[in-house]
């Protein structure tokens, strides 16, 4: 088999312009002088070369025992830091909601925290009505 049939044969079997290359052990220059010389060659598209194909299916579902000990502790922080106790029951905010007689929801409660209001209060104080069309009347004004 010459150069140029097993070129072709690769390119059609899906292999990239590098395996190739590779393969037959030319210089990157040189295979790039002869790709030029030859009619069009039907390459694999980017990401669809068998040898990408078969490096992503290897490394897919594969995580270092580092790795992995790092994202359980990142999943543990990330529970730790959204998880609180108010009267003995313990969760989120969204699971707090439901499970204490809370008479507001859970973006109430997340706003009243961010304002300063202790965890317990903001989950069990009722809404406040909003404001009516007519204006509020002063005690002090009527003097």
């Amino acid at each position: 088999m010459n150069t140029e049939q097993f070129i072709r044969e690769s390119a059609a079997r899906g292999l990239s312009r590098r395996a190739t290359r590779l393969a037959l052990g030319i210089g990157p220059w040189v295979f790039r002088e002869m790709l030029t010389l030859m009619p069009d060659i039907e390459w694999p598209a980017k990401g669809q070369s068998l040898d990408h194909k078969r490096a992503n299916s290897q490394k897919r579902g594969y995580c270092t025992p580092a790795l992995a000990r790092a994202l359980d502790q990142a999943r543990q922080a990330r529970k730790e830091k959204h998880t609180h106790t108010v009267r003995d029951r313990t969760g989120t905010l969204e699971e707090l909601v439901d499970l204490l007689p809370s008479p507001v929801s859970a973006s109430t409660v997340r706003r009243r925290l961010a304002g300063g209001m202790p965890l317990e209060e903001a989950l069990l104080t009722p809404a406040t009505p909003p404001f009516s069309n007519y204006k509020r009347e002063n005690p002090d004004d009527h003097e």
